[in-house]
């Protein structure tokens, strides 16, 4: 290992791609991003060209490896990391048959009804940690096989289905050849036994699936093949390059922030929340409120809640309460985000008895109730603008609380939190959730938790560093660190209980 050593990862995003390089110390060299847009048809059909994810992938690198910045080093590797649970049906070339149905794609809602009623729930989270959900992969692939042609789509690329791919199997495919893919992705499937660590035959029977459309599976952090002349020239990467498999984005953000041992779990905000608790075997919550999947470290696995929505309920305000400050961010330049949270900071914890629900998007953990819906409890003309905001963000902190209980009631107790994604860069809303769940909470140096994980998955693979231990100490870096207020606990210990109270009687009208 050297200084000039780099390791390049391609992070395929729901709305965007990008590659980056990072040093082997865990710093980031160089990057790039292209957007594109994904189509919805209908409300409940959310889709994209798969071909985008390749045109973009080619670019971003192409981007990278020419840059003055990477100029005098040597790329060590290449690994993916991708949004999950997405699916795309290939040829035998591995050519995109049709559009991909994308992770929110519910379209299948119906497909689920029924395999619930062919399959016994209880014993399909037993056997994959996961519920019959649209949300996952196998109704997608069941709902490809049932619509499209043997022939193709009209305007795709012709042929027969050959394979049902996740969006890293089909750019590793792309570079080596090979059709692979990973534990954290393929536990994302609803087709994936957690015990064993393959395929289920039992669950491919029930959704009437064959083994043989499905990828091979190889741990995270497997060197599966290098890239070839061709793809090279076009990507700009050096013939011969190792491609390294990475995994699925949010175990590559537990990764690439350090959660590879009990007691330590991420939470990531953005549009909503995924919080996910590392555990050395495969834990299942008997009352089936967090879910279950491989982590991209060998031989783990992480317990995950969702919170749907966090990000969007700042957005919301923005866009409906946020008047003053939009109107002053447009005169002067200045963040919108950067003056609510000004805002809100001005009113008490607790805010005067007022409670917001963050259901606008659903419930997730511990929850899952699609038809949940968010509010806003005990307004008084004593409230304003600056309530509401803290209330909401409150609720949301309220139902992380609930998510690490559950942690706790399994055996699974989280001592040290660690948080990345928009919203956490606000000191005082990182400080908020250090106080309201009673725990520590720390953020690290890099922004890029999830390609951080996939730049570990890397070097380990092509013996940059010996194991995860190892990487995780010399390419992870906290820069803060947050404990809870002892002043505060008793203020937001009332509040919290007063959710639970209005949170269950709101959604369980």
């Amino acid at each position: 290992m050297t200084s000039r050593d780099i390791l390049l990862v391609i992070d395929v995003g729901t709305t965007g791609t990008k590659t980056l390089a990072f040093r082997s110390d865990g710093c980031l060299q160089a990057s790039a991003y292209r957007e594109y847009q994904n189509l919805q048809p209908s409300p409940e059909r959310v889709e994209v060209d798969a071909r985008v994810w390749l045109d973009a992938a080619r670019d971003t690198c192409r981007e990278v490896m020419g840059s003055d910045d990477i100029r005098d080093c040597r790329l060590a590797a290449i690994s993916i990391t991708n949004q999950r649970e997405t699916v795309v049906a290939v040829d035998e070339n591995g050519s995109p048959l049709s559009n991909a149905l994308i992770w929110q794609d519910r379209r299948t809602a119906d497909i689920c009804t029924r395999m619930a009623h062919k399959m016994d729930p209880a014993e399909v989270f037993e056997l994959t940690g996961l519920t019959i959900n649209p949300y996952f992969s196998a109704s997608k692939m069941r709902w490809l096989l049932d619509n499209l042609p043997k022939t193709g789509q009209p305007g795709g690329e012709g042929g027969e289905i050959h394979k049902l791919l996740l969006v890293a199997d089909l750019l590793v495919h792309r570079l080596t050849g090979r059709f692979v893919t990973d534990p954290s992705n393929a536990s994302r499937t609803l087709l994936f036994d957690l015990e064993r660590g393959r395929w289920s035959s039992e669950l491919l029977r029930s959704w009437d699936i064959d083994r043989d459309l499905l990828p091979d599976i190889e741990q995270s952090g497997t060197v599966v093949g290098e890239v070839d002349r061709d793809m090279g020239r076009e990507m700009m990467i050096p013939e011969g390059t190792p491609v390294v498999l990475g995994g699925g984005d949010q175990q590559c953000a537990a990764l690439g922030l350090g959660v590879i041992r009990p007691g330590m779990a991420k939470a990531t905000t953005g549009t909503g929340t995924f919080l996910l608790g590392y555990s050395s075997k495969p834990v299942r919550d008997s009352q089936m409120r967090l879910l279950t999947s491989a982590h991209a470290v060998a031989g783990a696995y992480v317990m995950e809640g969702s919170i749907f929505a966090t990000g969007a309920l700042y957005r919301w305000f923005r866009d409906h309460l946020g008047g003053p400050e939009l109107s002053r961010a447009r005169s002067s330049g200045e963040d919108p985000y950067e003056l609510l949270n000004g805002l809100w900071t001005k009113s008490p914890p607790g805010c005067h008895g007022l409670t917001a629900i963050p259901h606008f998007l659903g419930a997730g953990a511990p929850r899952w109730d699609s038809s949940a819906r968010g509010g806003l409890v005990g307004l008084t003309t004593a409230h304003g603008r600056s309530h509401i905001l803290r209330a909401m963000l409150e609720s949301v902190c309220f139902e992380l609380r609930r998510c690490l209980e559950v942690f706790e009631d399994t055996g699974n107790p989280v001592e040290n939190l660690r948080l990345s994604g928009g919203l956490n860069r606000s000191d005082d809303f990182v400080q908020m959730q250090s106080d309201i769940c009673n725990i520590p909470v720390e953020r690290t140096s890099t922004q890029e938790a999830t390609a951080l994980g996939g730049a570990m998955a890397a070097s380990v693979g092509v013996g940059l560093h010996p194991d995860v231990a190892t990487a995780s100490r010399e390419m992870v870096h906290v820069s803060d660190r947050h404990v809870p207020r002892k002043g505060l606990l008793e203020a937001y210990l009332k509040a919290y209980e007063r959710y639970l109270t209005v949170e269950d009687r709101v959604n369980s009208c």
